[in-house]
């Protein structure tokens, strides 16, 4: 079981490898296999403490680092996200959608 475990994690971190590069070429367009690798697994483990876990919402918790900073949970000029992803009373599908909407309508900008 844990055999495929891995083998679908690791297909997953490939997808949103090959998402983050195709999506925000810019940012990552130096960036070696590794250090992508790095960046997503980093995500996964900062989306898996505010109970994000479901492959869409990790990939919106992944573009929201790669399009306000890897820190955008604990930053300050983000502390907008950091206030939705901390609530308690909500899950990760709906931390994301109200990520989402403050992005949309609060910055005027989708990432």
């Amino acid at each position: 079981m844990e055999a495929i475990s891995n083998a679908r994690r690791y297909e997953f971190e490939r997808r949103m490898m090959r998402r983050l590069v195709e999506r925000f070429s810019m940012r990552f367009a130096n960036w070696t296999e590794p250090e992508m690798l790095r960046f997503v697994r980093t995500g996964m483990e900062k989306a898996a403490r505010y109970n994000v876990r479901f492959e869409g919402d990790l990939a919106r918790f992944l573009d929201c680092m790669a399009w306000l900073g890897a820190d955008f949970d604990t930053h300050a000029s983000t502390e907008w996200a950091s206030h939705i992803l901390r609530r308690g009373d909500i899950y990760g599908s709906e931390k994301m959608n109200r990520i989402d909407r403050y992005i949309a309508f609060e910055l005027r900008v989708k990432p």
